[in-house]
C-alpha cells in the first residue's frame, strides 16, 4: 500500500527540469507544485527517482525566519532529552 505522501506526489503535474550536466550525485529531472489546500510547495524528482520538497518552502511553511534556522531546528529534533 502506498504512503499518503506518495499518493499526493503521484498527483503532481511533473514538468521536465532544465538539462543539467550529469555527475555522481542525483540531479533534478522534473519539477512540480504540490498543492495542499491554499499551500503550494515546490517539489522535485531526482535522477535517482527520489522526490523531495523545497527546503525554502518547508521553512516558510513552518514559519522559520530562514533556511539556516530550519536546518538547525531539524538537526536538533532527535537530540532533545
Amino acid at each position: 500500500m502506498k504512503k499518503p505522501i506518495d499518493m499526493m506526489l503521484d498527483a503532481v503535474e511533473w514538468k521536465p527540469a532544465p538539462e543539467q550536466e550529469p555527475g555522481d550525485l542525483p540531479h533534478v529531472t522534473h519539477e512540480g507544485v504540490l498543492r495542499l489546500g491554499d499551500i503550494s510547495l515546490r517539489v522535485y524528482q531526482l535522477s535517482s527517482g527520489q522526490r523531495v520538497i523545497s527546503e525554502q518552502d518547508l521553512a516558510d511553511l513552518f514559519c522559520f525566519s530562514s533556511v539556516d534556522e530550519f536546518r538547525q531546528q531539524m538537526a536538533n529534533l532527535g537530540s532533545a532529552e
